[in-house]
């Protein structure tokens, strides 16, 4: 009787949910499948912000570098010179 009593409308909506971030980014990785259920609260998916980037470079330990925090550098990818 209550399934009878589903509109079109409802229907049609089912399963469609609008998911908020608390902050803007990339999605990166998405943790759920269809149909699971989730909480208020719930982590579901993993968000880059790409507004601030970083860049992991390997350099030999017997490399002496005299660097100190917020130390300028350029980054050289594909011909284009970034600064950081």
């Amino acid at each position: 009787k209550a399934i009878n009593g589903i509109s079109n409308k409802d229907i049609k909506a089912f399963g469609q949910y609008a998911l908020t971030a608390h902050r803007e980014g990339v999605v990166l990785q998405d943790d759920f499948i269809q149909g699971q259920r989730v909480d208020a609260g719930d982590s579901v998916m993993l968000l880059a912000d790409e507004k601030q980037l970083w860049v992991e470079a390997k350099v030999s330990p017997n490399k002496k570098l005299n660097l100190s925090i917020d130390s300028p550098a350029v980054l050289k990818l594909e011909g284009q010179s970034y600064n950081a």
